[in-house]
């Protein structure tokens, strides 16, 4: 039941996409994954790519609270791919 809370907690004090896309990131993967991954696999270093699933649904959840285009998602994924390298 703890992470039950734990989203809602996260659901309630979310004001801003990309800030919830960042803290369910880190709530969803362990660091060792978001340090040695990436969202889509392609890069010098062979990194793994995370699971799709799971980015899809922070997808479609955002998509859904946050009303949020095409655009923003890939802004997102922007800032996804390059800050959670520097969490460790």
């Amino acid at each position: 039941m703890y992470w039950i809370r734990s989203l809602v907690h996260i659901n309630s004090t979310c004001i801003m996409a990309e800030k919830m896309a960042l803290i369910l990131l880190d709530y969803l993967f362990i660091k060792d994954m978001l340090a040695t991954s990436n969202l889509s696999s392609t890069s010098w270093w062979k990194e793994q790519q995370l699971n799709p699933l799971m980015m899809f649904g922070i997808r479609c959840y955002q998509q859904y609270k946050f009303n949020m285009n095409l655009k923003l998602w890939h802004k997102i994924c922007q800032s996804m791919d390059s800050t959670w390298k520097w969490h460790i």
